[in-house]
């Protein structure tokens, strides 16, 4: 896929991955599942990715254009236990020869989120990793 990134830019290659961890699949899954992912395409042509509809309608109306289409898309994140997630993560960056992986944890709840970037490094050092809060 980046074949031919890497023939006409000097830059490194970077893809932003979305991914939910947790302690077990079935948490990870049910977070997982809470996750939205909405298109938004405007008759001025603009195409953008929110995480509601609402905020769907709302982008539209603050673009000042109106919208052609409206539709929750599915996502394409990465959820599952620690393990899971880096063998997979591991995978993508092994098959993609990609440089950099940029995680994004799309879990609204907090304390969620914060876990579920926890397990993710501990996994990546392979160390316990101090919980800060």
């Amino acid at each position: 896929m980046f074949n031919r990134w890497r023939e006409l830019s000097p830059r490194e290659a970077m893809v932003a991955v979305q991914v939910v961890v947790a302690d077990d699949p079935a948490t990870a899954a049910a977070l997982a599942q809470q996750v939205e992912v909405w298109g938004v395409e405007l008759e001025n042509g603009q195409r953008v990715t929110v995480g509601s509809e609402a905020q769907a309608v709302a982008f539209a109306r603050q673009a000042g254009s109106r919208p052609t289409r409206i539709a929750r898309r599915e996502s394409s994140l990465i959820s599952g236990t620690p393990e899971q997630v880096k063998a997979r993560l591991d995978a993508l960056q092994a098959e993609e020869q990609l440089d950099e992986l940029i995680i994004d944890t799309p879990i609204s709840d907090g304390p969620a989120r914060l876990h579920s970037l926890r397990l993710l490094a501990q996994a990546h050092y392979g160390k316990e990793v101090l919980n800060v809060l």
